[in-house]
């Protein structure tokens, strides 16, 4: 006979713990994305960071600067260097507890 286990205590199961106050934030200068990619594309994106001995993540950092370097003025780089630094002092100034207004964008 196969049935659901319930919780014995008849409560409801609970979501994430909230961070406690006094975490320290660890996506200060990265952050987690949800990207949609077939499956051939991700494979290539593997094979390539392979060849170049990194990760799928280091080999995406490369990949965009060297397009942007293709595809944008250097002005254009500047701006969004800038929008990124702005985001990662806020969210230092966040974790100190001293936070600035800066919009994520």
């Amino acid at each position: 006979m196969t049935a659901t286990a319930e919780p014995a205590t008849g409560a409801a199961p609970q979501g994430p713990k909230a961070p406690s106050p006094s975490a320290k934030r660890k996506n200060i200068d990265k952050d987690s994305r949800a990207y949609f990619l077939s499956h051939e594309a991700h494979r290539l994106f593997q094979r390539m960071a392979r060849q170049r001995h990194l990760g799928i993540g280091a080999f995406m950092e490369l990949l965009a600067q060297e397009e942007a370097a293709r595809a944008l003025t250097p002005e254009e780089r500047a701006e969004v260097r800038r929008e990124a630094e702005a985001i990662a002092r806020r969210r230092r100034a966040e974790d100190d507890g001293d936070a600035e207004e800066v919009p994520d964008r």
